[in-house]
């Protein structure tokens, strides 16, 4: 389930994997 606490936590990781 992609809760909207879930999709944020993949955007914030995301950004930082990224860095």
């Amino acid at each position: 389930m992609k809760t909207a606490a879930d999709q944020g936590l993949s955007s914030f990781f995301g950004h930082i994997v990224q860095l």
